[in-house]
């Protein structure tokens, strides 16, 4: 087990500039998950829906939604939200695409769509007169394919319900819609459209200094307000601080247990699982930004294999 402190690697995560990372979970909860920020969340689902939706205020709902634990990031919503027609939306961040991403997001929309159906007081318990769900993905990375599958290589795309032959949207009740910021390579000059913008900001601000001029006024003035870590309070900080430590202390927790299997004479299949729990450790802590040499330190694999991971998941 490495001595290289978990605080150098809490460092190396967060970033070095003076903006949270919106890229990582518990930066843009810190952020989108804050009733005071309700504005910014309606302009970045306004950007993220533009021809689909117009949303003019939300509630934050939380804790709706049975079988989710905070144990793994993979099993629970970044910001779930509801407009004043009762549409319901889930926006999520993640670093690494993993393998099913597709179907666990599906599996999201229609556990929210399930819910509906015993929500209302006025009608049946059973009625179909029920609202339209969106689970939006913001991805660092590129989606994997899955079922033979090739997703579009392309930034943005919505997936919703289309009748084969025709090709007519039958349905907008479940919908998914991916921004998938590998396909963003403009640089801050080429930035013209808001959408453009909200795609820099969420792949650059944790590493920006100085907010750049051509981010002056209106929303950007309230979301760089919203993002400077100076104006976080102290238990936001602290929580900020405690979440994004998850991943590090799984990667250190993953070592301890290999070592103790190691000292208990574990068989072959532990120490099949060791190395596949310390890849998705590794994976975790890329997402976040961790350079390649602290990963390595924390995880016991070589560079070379961390890069090699990092490329995959390119």
């Amino acid at each position: 087990m490495t001595n290289f402190s978990k605080q150098e690697i809490y460092a190396e995560a967060h970033g070095k500039g003076r903006y949270i990372n919106l890229l990582s979970d518990p930066g843009f909860k810190a952020v989108f998950a804050d009733e005071k920020n309700t504005d910014l969340l309606i302009e970045l689902l306004n950007v993220l829906l533009e021809g689909e939706r117009i949303v003019k205020s939300v509630n934050l709902a939380r804790n709706e939604l049975h079988g989710r634990t905070k144990k793994r990031k993979s099993s629970f919503l970044d910001v779930r939200c509801r407009d004043e027609n009762g549409i319901e939306f889930d926006v999520e961040v993640q670093g690494i695409a993993h393998k099913n991403l597709f179907k666990r997001f599906l599996y999201y929309a229609c556990k929210m769509f399930d819910a509906h159906l015993v929500k209302s007081d006025k009608a049946p318990k059973y009625s179909y007169d029920i609202k339209p769900v969106y689970v939006i993905g913001i991805l660092r990375d590129r989606l994997d394919s899955e079922d033979g599958y090739e997703f579009p290589k392309r930034l943005s795309s919505l997936i919703t319900l289309y009748e084969n032959n025709e090709k007519v949207r039958v349905s907008s009740s479940l919908n998914i819609k991916f921004v998938q910021l590998a396909y963003f390579d403009k640089s801050l000059r080429e930035c013209e459209s808001t959408f453009d913008k909200w795609c820099y900001v969420f792949r650059n601000i944790a590493e920006l200094t100085d907010r750049p001029e051509s981010f002056e006024g209106g929303v950007w003035d309230r979301l760089f307000e919203a993002t400077e870590l100076a104006n976080f309070d102290e238990n936001t900080i602290s929580r900020y601080e405690t979440e994004i430590m998850d991943d590090i202390e799984y990667a250190f927790r993953m070592n301890d247990a290999w070592d103790e299997g190691q000292a208990a004479g574990l068989a072959q299949g532990l120490a099949e699982g060791k190395a596949e729990g310390l890849e998705q450790a590794a994976k975790n802590l890329l997402s976040e930004g961790v350079s390649f040499d602290v990963i390595a330190k924390c995880t016991g694999l070589s560079i070379e294999q961390v890069r090699d991971l990092q490329k995959k998941a390119a």
